[in-house]
């Protein structure tokens, strides 16, 4: 994940309503990659099944195997050897423990698996009477053993109320730095300057920022002139938009 590409496709992701075992989001650990060990202690940490999933019919996969053993247990127990080796030799998981990528999140962003659930998990729990199982637990109730390092990265709608504030500004601060640089570097009627000077413009007009906006797009119109004539299509543009700012000022 690129973190400075798109900030709201990011947002996206991690709001996917795609669940994985411990809801949407992007699984991850807490804990740094030498305190696991070994990569194969990564890979059951990380891909402990569900207790008999419904959708797999092998009955030699990990999920009907940890049936006839103890998920609560982990890995360690001896009831549970035949779902560790299971998860090592599923072709599904090869290299998934073979590179570390580090995270920095926000911590609204954050949910344990041994802390409250999700806010739709904890709400689905309290109508049924079932809140404290979820802690602990995957979003089938399966209590998991105990230390297992799972994180889940998700969008809580606290993380959406700071993204929903702080995209907008990042953008029309990346965009002002490069306009400052095109100006700069190309000049002020050049066709690259210009169209981010109406970019610039575009955000402060949809963050009702009129009055910001009106100096970007008069600058626009004049470059708009000198490089294309009162006639050109771009500068008839140009020109309404001005207009409609001027307008909502």
């Amino acid at each position: 994940i690129r973190g400075d590409r798109d900030p709201v496709a990011l947002m996206e992701f991690l709001d996917t309503a795609d669940c994985g075992d411990f809801g949407p989001g992007l699984l991850a650990n807490a804990s740094e990659p030498d305190a696991f060990g070994y990569k194969d202690d990564v890979l059951v940490n990380n891909h402990w099944p569900r207790v008999g999933d419904p959708k797999i019919s092998d009955l030699e996969h990990e999920t009907w195997l940890l049936a006839m053993g103890d998920s609560a247990a982990g890995p360690g127990d001896s009831y549970n050897l035949r779902v560790v080796d299971a998860i090592l030799d599923n072709p599904a998981h090869r290299n998934h423990a073979d590179f570390c990528i580090p995270l920095i999140v926000p911590r609204c962003f954050v949910v344990d698996i041994w802390k409250p659930w999700l806010p739709q998990a904890s709400k689905a729990g309290m109508a049924e009477g079932k809140e404290e199982r979820m802690v602990g637990c995957n979003r089938w109730g399966d209590r998991q053993w105990e230390g297992r390092d799972i994180c889940m990265v998700h969008v809580s709608d606290a993380g959406k109320a700071m993204l929903a504030d702080v995209v907008p500004k990042q953008r029309l601060e990346i965009v002002s730095r490069r306009v400052a640089h095109l100006e700069g570097a190309r000049g002020r009627v050049h066709v690259d300057t210009v169209a981010a000077v109406e970019y610039l413009a575009l955000l402060l007009h949809g963050a009702g920022r009129y009055d910001d906006a009106v100096t970007p797009l008069q600058q626009a119109v004049d470059c708009r002139l000198a490089m294309n004539g009162k006639t050109h299509s771009h500068t008839l543009t140009a020109q309404r938009c001005l207009g409609r700012c001027l307008k909502d000022a």
